[in-house]
């Protein structure tokens, strides 16, 4: 299973600048972003079963899966908080 070429993931910190690199990649350089700090979004793109897999059943497949369908490069942004470094 490969991403599309180009995927990122973008994981961090709180409030260093994650989405607003993941927001502009979508909007001058053609990614779709999913915005793993933002759930209400992430539900909106369609994307919310497969969030909801990983997170409460640890299933990362399914969202692999709707990721690699998705034929665009993808930027995944996620922040995370330090006491998890």
């Amino acid at each position: 299973m490969m991403l599309p070429r180009g995927s990122l993931l973008l994981a961090g910190v709180p409030a260093t600048g994650k989405s607003s690199f993941g927001n502009w990649l979508e909007e001058e350089k053609g990614y779709f972003h999913l915005d793993f700090d933002e759930e209400d979004i992430i539900q909106r793109r369609g994307f919310g079963r497969e969030q909801d897999l990983l997170w409460h059943q640890h299933q990362v497949e399914p969202l692999l899966k709707a990721v690699i369908a998705w034929h665009q490069p993808i930027v995944l942004t996620w922040g995370f908080a330090p006491h998890f470094l």
